[in-house]
């Protein structure tokens, strides 16, 4: 007859319970897209661990989809909200989520994250940075087990399951995927009477930057990853 010691138990309940403070995986459900999004929790933040995808604000408002340079710079010129799909193409869309202008993420009369949720400040991203090993090494965990190239090499995830999604460049055409995760952070940084959006940059070799926008302007399209109040 077999039996469990004491000792066992205590192990295997520590061991639980180490596991579930790294990486708690649990649905939050998008009501008015009817979307759902897996979540992870890295210490004592949750994450939604992909990337939205939300065609509406909250309030059920429509926000522009462009589907073209054209009609994403006409958006951002009359500060309209605004997202597209990577090469404007729906399924990069299904695959990676939308991306987001600055007024669709910061919007002073509609709201794009869900009750209970949020777009990260600074100060999320550079807890969760520095919860992952620092900026020269938190890509490592932060990125997908998939979808990078062997040049990237080895990753460490923690479940954050940041793609190589690309982006938009600021003067035309897209970042190609494969190579970058790139993600709206809530804060403006400031230059003398100027200030202008940042985004945080996810790269191939597992390093973190500041995604700032050239020449002080909001063309910039970033994903949106957000994260529980």
């Amino acid at each position: 007859k077999s039996s469990i010691s004491v000792k066992q138990v205590t192990f295997l309940i520590l061991s639980l319970s180490f596991l579930s403070f790294i990486t708690t995986n649990y649905p939050s459900v998008n009501n008015k897209n009817d979307n759902k999004y897996e979540t992870v929790t890295i210490e004592d933040q949750v994450w939604m661990s992909e990337n939205f995808r939300s065609k509406k604000f909250v309030d059920g408002t429509i926000i522009l989809q462009a589907n073209n340079e054209e009609e994403w710079r006409r958006a951002c010129d009359n500060g309209m909200p605004a997202f597209l799909c990577l090469n404007y193409d729906e399924d990069m869309g299904k695959k990676y989520g939308f991306i987001y202008n600055w007024w669709a993420i910061n919007n002073e009369h509609h709201q794009i994250a869900p009750q209970g949720w949020k777009v990260p400040t600074d100060g999320d991203w550079s807890k969760l940075i520095w919860a992952c090993d620092g900026w020269d090494k938190a890509g490592q965990h932060l990125k997908s087990q998939d979808y990078w190239g062997k040049e990237c090499g080895e990753v460490d995830p923690n479940g954050f399951n940041a793609k190589p999604c690309g982006g938009i460049k600021l003067c035309c055409g897209f970042i190609e995927e494969g190579h970058v995760a790139q993600y709206w952070r809530i804060d403006e940084e400031k230059e003398k009477n100027h200030t202008y959006p940042c985004g945080i940059s996810v790269y191939c070799n597992g390093q973190i930057s500041l995604s700032l926008s050239p020449e002080k302007k909001k063309y910039a399209g970033y994903y949106l990853r957000l994260v529980k109040q």
